[in-house]
């Protein structure tokens, strides 16, 4: 439970990326060392919520979602990026929602211009802005570092393209049955499980039963 490390995004990131989204205009996301910040707590709310009926959920998914993880919940809605920064905010993500594949396109363009920015989702039509160096796979190259764990007995399992990282600097790389194509197309191997049908226990449970003694 402690802070190893951090690459946060710097004012001049945070301002370009407020220039570009206020041409649109689209709300955002701030993830801070403060919790979750939104310019606009009920926009960014209804974008998520439609970004999971976008991907097959029901409502009782969502529903269910939504109370028991705490997704869509925020620690506080702050309207102008002047106040977040005047506020000594640390801001380690932005995130926001697309309207369309158009746009989803023109924004990504625009941001992969920015020096240092890392462009990644998680989701339809979803937009994660990091540090380059802030990915999980850096992340998890450092902890296995760490903690002296070889990377070829590391089995990474992801869905998104902010997993892509992660598969690159591993061998045992599992794609998500529910994986975009793009994902599929990095990992090894394409489970026959998505996350929905316990893919990821599954997956455990086959390294356990054939490697738990040793």
């Amino acid at each position: 439970n402690q802070k190893v490390h951090e690459y946060c995004l710097d004012e001049t990131m945070l301002r370009q990326i407020h220039a570009i989204l206020t041409t649109y205009p689209i709300p955002c996301i701030y993830f801070t060392n403060k919790g979750i910040i939104s310019n606009n707590k009920a926009a960014t709310h209804q974008h998520f919520v439609d970004a999971l009926i976008r991907s097959g959920m029901s409502q009782a998914e969502i529903e269910q979602m939504l109370n028991s993880d705490g997704f869509g919940d925020y620690a506080d809605e702050i309207t102008d990026l002047d106040t977040l920064l005047q506020q000594n905010y640390i801001v380690y993500k932005c995130e926001f929602y697309a309207r369309d594949e158009v746009q989803y396109q023109e924004l990504c363009q625009k941001l992969n211009a920015i020096e240092h920015m890392a462009i990644s989702g998680w989701i339809s039509l979803n937009i994660e802005c990091t540090h380059a160096w802030a990915n999980k796979g850096d992340a998890l190259k450092a902890y296995a570092q760490k903690q002296a764990i070889p990377m070829d007995q590391i089995v990474v399992l992801g869905d998104s393209s902010n997993d892509i990282s992660m598969m690159k600097v591993v061998k045992h790389s599992i794609a998500m049955q529910n994986a975009s194509d793009k994902v599929k197309a990095v990992a090894a191997y394409t489970l026959q499980y998505s996350h929905r049908e316990d893919g990821v226990a599954y997956v455990i449970e086959q390294i356990l039963e054939r490697y738990g003694d040793q």
